[in-house]
């Protein structure tokens, strides 16, 4: 496979209004979530691609999309090598003391 330059894109849905904050989060969960799905691949495609992807800087850029339907429709549906959703198992308020999120990929 010839070294060709990667870049992760990561989806935000608009709709679930999350703060600043909370995006970066998700988004950093998806990032490792992502990584860990290819590097549990055993095969030399998964391996160059990973390869790539360092040596292009581990390149990322997120995007808003507005609805889960859009997100299905523009991203999900599209040729993509390795796909995580985020979920939220629960939800509790930020001042308490439990952990703000469980997240689960899919």
């Amino acid at each position: 496979m010839t070294m060709m330059m990667m870049m992760q894109v990561l989806c935000v849905r608009n709709d679930l209004k999350m703060g600043k904050g909370k995006a970066c989060a998700q988004c950093s969960h998806a990032t490792l979530g992502a990584y860990r799905r290819m590097s549990r691949k055993n095969d030399k495609q998964s391996r160059a691609i990973l390869k790539s992807w360092a040596y292009g800087g581990q390149a990322k850029v997120a995007l808003r999309v507005d609805t889960l339907e859009e997100l299905y429709e523009r991203v999900l549906r599209t040729s993509t090598v390795a796909r995580v959703l985020m979920r939220e198992t629960f939800r509790v308020p930020p001042d308490s003391n439990w952990s703000n999120e469980l997240l689960q990929p899919d």
